[in-house]
C-alpha cells in the first residue's frame, strides 16, 4: 500500500509540472502536443513570400559568413544564377518547425551563415540565418501599400514572419555554402 501511494503521488507530481493535472478540480487532463509542421523550405518559406511578396523577383544576395574566430565578412551580389543557385539549395531541405521556448530547442547562438534574399525595388525579403546546429532562423519582410483615395493619402507599413526550423534530413553543407561564398567577387 505504501509504495502504491508513492508511486500515485510521483505521478501526480510529474502531471502537475507536466501541465497535464488540474489541482483546482483534482482532474487529469490529457495535454495535446502542438502539430509538428514538415516540409521543404520551398514549402514552407519561399512560397510564403511568393504568396504575398509585391514582386515575385529576388535581385540582390547578400551572404554574412560568421566563423566564430574572427570578424564576419559580408560579399553581395546582383548575380540572378547565384541568387537562384543558392536558393535552389535551401528549397529543398526538409525542415520542421520548432518553437525556440520548446525543450528540444538546445539554440545554438553562433551563426555560421547570414542569407539575405532581397527585391530591392519593394523593399521585401527572405533572410535566413543557418547555424552548425541544423538549425534555420527564418525572417520575411513584406512591403505593404494602403491607399485611400477618397482621402488621397497612401501608407507604407511591414509585415514581418519569423520562423525557426530544423532540418529534417541531413545537414546544411556549410562546403557548397563556402564555395558560393568564395565564388562571389567583392
Amino acid at each position: 500500500m505504501y509504495v502504491k501511494t508513492i508511486l500515485i503521488s510521483i505521478m501526480m507530481t510529474a502531471l502537475l509540472y507536466s501541465g497535464g493535472y488540474n489541482d483546482t478540480t483534482g482532474q487529469v487532463e490529457i495535454v495535446e502536443e502542438p502539430e509538428v509542421v514538415h516540409g521543404t523550405f520551398e514549402e514552407l518559406v519561399t512560397n510564403k513570400y511568393l504568396e504575398r511578396a509585391r514582386s515575385k523577383e529576388l535581385d540582390k544576395i547578400y551572404i554574412t559568413r560568421d566563423d566564430g574566430k574572427s570578424i564576419p565578412v559580408s560579399k553581395s551580389s546582383s548575380d540572378q544564377e547565384t541568387i537562384y543557385k543558392v536558393l535552389d539549395y535551401f528549397n529543398e531541405l526538409n525542415l520542421f518547425v520548432y518553437s525556440p521556448n520548446s525543450s528540444n530547442s538546445n539554440v545554438n547562438d553562433e551563426i555560421n551563415y547570414h542569407i539575405q534574399f532581397k527585391n530591392t525595388h519593394e523593399f521585401e525579403k527572405i533572410d535566413i540565418s543557418a547555424s552548425g546546429d541544423n538549425r534555420l532562423h527564418t525572417y520575411i519582410v513584406f512591403h505593404l501599400i494602403n491607399e485611400d483615395k477618397e482621402k488621397k493619402i497612401i501608407s507604407h507599413k511591414r509585415d514581418y514572419v519569423f520562423e525557426y526550423y530544423t532540418i529534417d534530413d541531413g545537414t546544411i553543407d556549410f562546403n557548397y555554402l563556402d564555395k558560393i561564398f568564395e565564388s562571389i567577387e567583392e
